[in-house]
């Protein structure tokens, strides 16, 4: 990955071009393409353990999009100073994948700062159920699984890791942001299953490989970039199902 990594630290057009920047303690930024940057939080347990989550920040023909909140509000708050600091203008929108605090847990945040989130139906409903803060429904997914959305394509391939996870697809980069949806095999297991259809989640992937067989880049919800190899790792880990 260091090859697609961008050194320089001044601000061009395509954002501001770090290689690795630690926002806090908790935030970390990384470029992994001109106008592609990964967002990863972290968020400790009651028993002291830290864990990682990754988001995407995209910023395509003068739009900039965020894939997912940081995990948890102050590591939003902080992923919000970093883009008011080192771009030229505000984020116009932005998009989390499913309803977990690791994907969603920032979406108070946002919406208090004026910036409008948006979410599949099943999100927003499984998010209102709940009390949560709700984004607004994306309409176009009551007659398509896959919805052009800012430069990017989201696709319900149907429960997984969660009932209502989405992946995010960018043509002009080829790189899939899989979400948690997708496993990484730096993290042994299945990872959290309490809200899983453990059955579909192999279906679910199988549609994703199908749907994009060209990818170049993999991002998963936790752990490092990778390929479509961590599609086939995520299939296989569900292969008794």
């Amino acid at each position: 990955m260091t090859a697609l990594l961008l050194v320089s630290c001044s601000h061009v057009d395509n954002g501001p071009q770090v290689k690795r920047h630690s926002v806090s303690e908790n935030l970390e930024i990384t470029a992994i393409r001109p106008g592609v940057w990964l967002h990863t939080s972290w968020h400790t347990f009651a028993s002291g353990a830290r864990f990682p989550a990754n988001g995407l920040l995209i910023l395509d023909q003068g739009e900039l999009l965020l894939i997912d909140t940081a995990w948890g509000e102050q590591s939003t708050r902080d992923l919000l100073s970093w883009i008011d600091k080192e771009f030229s203008h505000p984020l116009d929108a932005a998009v989390v994948t499913h309803f977990h605090a690791d994907s969603a847990g920032g979406t108070a945040v946002l919406v208090d700062a004026g910036i409008p989130v948006f979410a599949h139906p099943r999100t927003v409903g499984i998010m209102r159920s709940r009390n949560m803060v709700v984004p607004a429904l994306i309409a176009e997914f009551t007659a398509s699984d896959a919805v052009s959305f800012r430069h990017t394509e989201l696709f319900y391939p149907g429960p997984g890791h969660s009932m209502d996870n989405m992946v995010v697809w960018l043509p002009m980069t080829r790189i899939l942001f899989g979400s948690c949806a997708v496993r990484s095999p730096e993290f042994s297991g299945k990872g959290n299953v309490a809200d899983a259809d453990e059955r579909h989640w192999p279906i679910a992937i199988r549609k994703v490989l199908q749907r994009y067989p060209d990818v170049n880049i993999v991002v998963p919800g936790h752990g490092p970039v990778g390929t479509k190899k961590l599609l086939q790792h995520t299939i296989d880990l569900f292969a008794d199902h």
